[in-house]
């Protein structure tokens, strides 16, 4: 599962299982995510709350750049999956 990717100058960057399941050290994250959501899949919680976590990042980094324009004018959609 992929919980962030990034399309930059024609080249995408993802924060996906190969991290939330690293048993490394986060300093050692090279994803996009920087270590944030790094083995969260071994936390009580931890992919749903990197989901949450992104998904409100997401939101009011659209509102502070877009106002409250963000949803309609992007179209974004956002989904939470809850396992």
């Amino acid at each position: 599962m992929t919980v962030i990717e990034v399309l930059h100058r024609g080249r995408t960057r993802r924060c996906d299982s190969r991290c939330h399941r690293s048993h490394a050290p986060a300093s050692r994250c090279v994803c996009v995510c920087g270590g944030r959501y790094h083995g969260t899949v071994w936390e009580p919680g931890g992919l749903n709350r990197a989901m949450l976590q992104t998904r409100e990042t997401v939101i009011t980094s659209g509102r502070e750049q877009w106002g409250e324009r963000f949803h309609h004018a992007a179209g974004v959609q956002l989904e939470l999956i809850y396992f």
